[in-house]
């Protein structure tokens, strides 16, 4: 199961400006899979309507143990989208939660939240930490 997470005050990643609404997860800038055993997780099912039923209410349930309080976290006012610093790009998954992507795109789009929330200096930082190691991207 794959959740998304995505600044509504900053492009998706196609450019566009984000629909709360529709946003699908492949458009946000930060992603992960869902699990509750710490490594990524399958639900596996056969071929008939009971065992995917089966399937289906195992993953519901990992997301109403695990993903509303990752998500809820990840929404909150002390969001770690907020509180992460520059210096701590090369470990972003861990201070947000498994949510990711390269350091590269992270610095991107923190730099662009922050530049949004009006914190500028703190974007001028994380976009210097990009351009610092875009290397071939």
């Amino acid at each position: 199961m794959n959740l998304g997470i995505h600044p509504i005050a900053i492009p998706d990643i196609g450019g566009n400006a984000p629909d709360p609404k529709a946003i699908d997860v492949t458009q946000c800038e930060f992603r992960r899979r869902l699990s509750d055993l710490g490594t990524d997780q399958w639900w596996n099912h056969g071929d008939t309507q009971e065992s995917i039923n089966e399937a289906m209410r195992d993953a519901s349930k990992v997301f109403i143990e695990c993903g509303r309080e990752i998500l809820g976290r990840m929404a909150a006012a002390d969001s770690p989208l907020r509180t992460i610093l520059p210096s701590e790009v090369t470990l972003h998954r861990d201070r947000l939660l498994g949510f990711g992507s390269t350091e590269v795109r992270a610095c991107l789009a923190l730099s662009r939240f922050r530049k949004a929330e009006g914190r500028i200096e703190e974007s001028n930082a994380f976009a210097k930490f990009g351009v610092l190691h875009v290397g071939s991207a």
